[in-house]
């Protein structure tokens, strides 16, 4: 269907996130704690439901 293989992954293989971050502090672990805010994360450990609405004009 629309010349797309049906032998190919429809999803993400990988996905990577880098975080830059401003901090004082030298305490890695610390810093680690900070990505539980990430939204992306989120939704990659967690899923999220989706609803997909089509209009045809």
């Amino acid at each position: 269907m629309l010349g797309i293989s049906d032998n190919i992954r429809k999803g993400y293989e990988n996905i990577r996130i880098n975080f830059k971050i401003k901090s004082d502090t030298d305490d890695i672990e610390k810093l680690k704690k900070l990505t539980t805010f990430s939204p992306i994360l989120d939704v990659a450990r967690n899923g999220t439901n989706v609803e997909i609405n089509i209009e045809q004009q």
